[in-house]
């Protein structure tokens, strides 16, 4: 409970930017400028994983933190990365000429639009994760090595998702732009072609699953 608190209060201080990141790069994926969200996400990462040793372990001059390092490893390069979709925003690059006074003049009803949308699709997240949060609590008051085991299930279930919800954005694009340009055949060959490719992906992973159960979950327990 010590450790969960101490890591659960540095990684808390990427919110201060996470929210910005999220919508900078929503609006750079409707540009179709991909290749730059997935750089910065690339590099993110890879600057993640050099500050969880660094900080972790006390080396290149940063003093050893344990859990607090890894925790605040995950902040600082979260905080960069967000700082950076929002950098390539505001570039000239960019389709969009956004102000900071523009910001926070915002029409009323533009942001209720922006709610009804957004907060049911995050009210389902929300429910899920919590769901999920409550079996780890009943099984914590069985055993601790139950939830352990039921985490690493979870994420070996969860593996392939971040490939459907790629490719359910990708159609919510194509849909969207099809539907604002009054194209209702783009609108179904984009709707055709995601539900074909999805259900190609769910029968290779669970063919994966099926097959080799035993191979997956050796790489994470004995």
């Amino acid at each position: 409970l010590e450790l969960g608190a101490q890591y659960l209060s540095c990684l808390a201080i990427q919110f201060v930017t996470l929210g910005l990141g999220f919508a900078a790069g929503s609006v750079l994926q409707a540009q179709n400028r991909f290749a730059l969200v997935s750089a910065v996400v690339v590099g993110k990462t890879l600057l993640n994983i050099f500050l969880d040793w660094a900080m972790i372990f006390g080396k290149c001059g940063f003093p050893e933190m344990g859990i607090a390092g890894s925790a605040l490893a995950t902040s600082i390069s979260s905080i960069v990365g967000d700082l950076a979709i929002v950098s390539l925003l505001l570039s000239n690059h960019s389709l969009l000429r956004i102000r900071l006074k523009g910001v926070f003049a915002n029409n009323v009803a533009h942001l209720r639009r922006i709610g009804r949308i957004g907060l049911p699709l995050g009210m389902e997240y929300i429910l899920w994760m919590l769901g999920q949060t409550m079996l780890i609590a009943m099984m914590n008051r069985v055993d601790n090595m139950v939830s352990g085991y039921f985490g690493v299930v979870n994420t070996l279930l969860n593996l392939s998702v971040y490939i459907y919800i790629g490719i359910g954005t990708a159609n919510m694009m194509l849909v969207g732009k099809a539907v604002g340009a009054r194209r209702p055949k783009e609108m179904l060959n984009a709707t055709k072609y995601s539900l074909l490719f999805t259900m190609a992906l769910c029968v290779v992973v669970g063919a994966i699953f099926l097959l080799f159960p035993v191979s997956l979950m050796s790489i994470f327990v004995k």
